[in-house]
């Protein structure tokens, strides 16, 4: 790719999410971006980005080759993970107050660094990783938006933790102690667990809240 960047990486995940579910359903891209919850306006930025960056050159047969083996790959999958689900599971969760002091309670940087935000960065950070989604499309975040807030703060401290530079020190614990909660989260979703609004994750034995993963 000429001139890739992080903001590349996205594009090219959008494009192929949306041609996946093209290759599934069928329909234009349109309805493929309504099928995953993606803004009209985002997937037509992606694909837009994309075609801009590929130009003249067989890049773009070489994209629709790649996809088309991807698909193959998730057809022989023995099991796939429906993120579609979680995503529907968390769409109002957010993290309690209680595991959020938790994960960091040793980490006082943490608490310095993130003190603005903090259960709302870590309930996007969550939701981000356990259902492998774009940040930006967050729940969370879209409420914010329809509120009326300005999120664009809250975007910019997330965004640190996604800048290879930055994936460092501190942030780089707070990851890898967000990627063991959003594991619970998302062993939870897999038992066909319910979202509680600014409350803990249920199922039918465990809470999520209460999760000790600073050892």
């Amino acid at each position: 790719m000429p001139g890739a960047s992080l903001y590349t990486v996205r594009h090219l995940r959008r494009a192929a999410s949306l041609k996946l579910v093209e290759m599934t359903q069928g329909g234009s891209w349109v309805q493929c971006a309504k099928a995953l919850d993606i803004p009209e306006s985002r997937a037509r930025s992606a694909l837009n980005k994309l075609r801009q960056q590929f130009g003249d050159s067989d890049l773009w047969s070489r994209f629709e080759a790649n996809t088309e083996r991807l698909a193959h790959h998730l057809d022989d999958l023995p099991q796939r993970i429906n993120y579609a689900h979680r995503r529907r599971i968390l769409a109002e969760w957010h993290m309690p107050r209680a595991d959020w002091s938790d994960l960091i309670k040793d980490l006082p940087q943490a608490r310095r660094l993130t003190a603005r935000y903090g259960t709302a960065l870590a309930t996007v950070l969550v939701w981000t990783e356990a259902t492998q989604s774009d940040y930006l499309l967050c729940p969370y975040i879209q409420s914010l938006r329809s509120s009326g807030a300005d999120p664009d703060h809250l975007i910019n401290e997330i965004s640190q933790f996604f800048t290879p530079a930055n994936r460092r020190g501190i942030r780089l614990e707070i990851l890898r102690r967000i990627g063991d909660y959003a594991a619970a989260v998302s062993a939870v979703c897999m038992h066909d667990g319910a979202a509680h609004k600014d409350g803990p994750l249920r199922d039918r034995e465990q809470l999520v809240s209460g999760l000790c993963l600073s050892e």
